[in-house]
């Protein structure tokens, strides 16, 4: 199981500390950008990102670094465009909502060089968007309501694992928001696991390393016993 963080941060400044402080210790990073219109907050602009990276006064290096990003955004297709002019930073992989779904896996792939999946909110539903589910090589489930980091974790999401694996979905399943020590806990007590999970406010800490090691050490634990 990946566990890497997301970054949601409304000041440019605060994802520089955020880029001082996790680089070096992740190699895959999510930031998230939110519009104020299909969630009811606004983060950091792909343009305060752009920004920042050619900064000359930079105190980190993304030399080594994987960035994954999830659009909480209406206009995606706009999105995708800018993203495209962060030449500097790898970007293996963007989630875009189901919600503000206007186009085909297929119309997507042949206008962004990036790897595109698919996130759901908790009160969509899988049998409702499986259409559109299939269609993507990776799915994110929020386990919070999106738009800050803080709100409450949400565990009847994690039937939806199961109900993606019992229909034959083969791809990523990732979970974001609300993952801490107890959340975790209750994840890796399910029937299916995640291939990943993305904690955000859990890693505003200052022992990062600690707390990484803590999620790792509970996630290796549940591995064990599964293989056994």
């Amino acid at each position: 199981m990946n566990i890497y963080p997301s970054l949601l941060e409304t000041d440019p400044q605060e994802l520089s500390a955020d880029f001082a402080r996790l680089l070096p210790h992740f190699d895959y990073v999510q930031i998230d950008i939110a519009d104020g219109i299909l969630v009811p907050n606004k983060t950091v602009k792909i343009a305060d990102i752009k920004a920042l990276i050619e900064s000359p006064y930079a105190e980190w290096d993304l030399a080594y670094n994987q960035f994954e990003f999830h659009l909480m955004v209406q206009d995606y297709a706009s999105q995708l465009k800018e993203l495209e002019e962060l030449e500097s930073m790898y970007i293996p992989n963007v989630f875009i909502h189901y919600k503000a779904l206007q186009h085909t896996f297929d119309e997507l792939s042949d206008h962004t060089p990036f790897e595109v999946g698919i996130a759901l909110n908790p009160d969509e539903f899988v049998e409702t968007a499986w259409d559109a589910i299939k269609e993507f090589s990776s799915i994110q489930l929020m386990t919070v309501t999106p738009g800050q980091q803080g709100n409450p974790f949400v565990p009847e999401v994690l039937q939806k694992i199961t109900q993606l694996r019992e229909r034959g979905y083969e791809g990523a399943i990732i979970l974001d928001g609300g993952i801490n020590e107890e959340t975790l806990k209750t994840i890796l007590q399910q029937p299916h696991l995640p291939d990943g999970v993305c904690p955000g406010s859990y890693f505003k800490a200052d022992n990062v390393v600690e707390r990484l090691n803590t999620l790792h050490a509970l996630a290796g634990v549940a591995a064990n016993q599964v293989g056994e």
